[in-house]
């Protein structure tokens, strides 16, 4: 080799290896990495499930880990991983960055059989234990008297929306979570009038915290298949 040629050799050397390392970015399959995300049960099985498929096609690097809970002291306050919470409001939750995910309204809905009853207000009513009965905010606000009927209590809402498939009574339905519901045939609303909760499913993550790049893709691939904004 001329000393010319062992000069540049370096150079020859360094771009090759940047046009490897591109050439793996973008065609070599990226490895697998694991994004655990903690949900409510009833949106982990109504919202996140019927969408796996689509995020298996978007993000064929991410392998989901979901764990579902029932109160908000199921979170744990050190989990440093992503979650989705509840909320009302503008969706404050302390230590957490939050996106908006959805936007509840309120309609009571049935099964078509149960639905042909004379006075709906007077079926069996189907509650959800804690801050998420409003069956007296609904007839109130809808300036309607119900009649007496028994009442069911359940501790999540899918397990309410299940029953009332069943036809079990009515459910105050929460939307989006029962659309896919609706759309099938299996629930119709009772009523006209809808009523917005001021609440909604919120994505959130650590304050500041640095996530790992397929926590980042699961974080805007939420946003996306929500059509909401994200914030920075």
């Amino acid at each position: 080799m001329t000393p010319e040629g062992a000069a540049y050799l370096p150079h020859l050397q360094s771009a090759f290896a940047v046009i490897a390392n591109s050439t793996r970015e973008l065609f070599e399959p990226k490895t697998v990495q694991s994004v655990t995300i903690r949900s409510p049960i009833s949106f982990a099985v109504l919202m996140i499930a019927p969408k796996l498929p689509q995020m298996a096609k978007d993000l064929p690097f991410v392998q989901l880990q979901i764990e579902t809970i029932h109160t908000p002291a199921d979170y744990g306050e050190r989990f440093v991983g992503l979650d989705i919470r509840f909320g009302i409001g503008s969706g404050s939750f302390a230590g957490r960055q939050a996106d908006r995910l959805t936007r509840e309204t309120l309609t009571p809905m049935a099964s078509p059989n149960v639905a042909k009853a004379k006075d709906w207000t007077g079926l069996p009513r189907l509650t959800v234990v804690g801050a998420r009965e409003m069956w007296g905010e609904w007839f109130a606000v809808a300036r309607m008297k119900p009649a007496l009927g028994p009442t069911h209590k359940f501790d999540s809402f899918v397990t309410a929306l299940e029953a009332a498939k069943h036809g079990a009574g009515m459910v105050l339905g929460s939307r989006p979570l029962a659309d896919a519901a609706l759309r099938e045939g299996s629930l119709v609303t009772l009523s006209g009038f809808t009523l917005s909760s001021g609440a909604g499913h919120y994505l959130t993550a650590p304050s500041g915290a640095h996530l790992s790049p397929a926590e980042e893709a699961v974080r805007r691939w939420f946003a996306t298949v929500f059509g909401v904004p994200i914030s920075r």
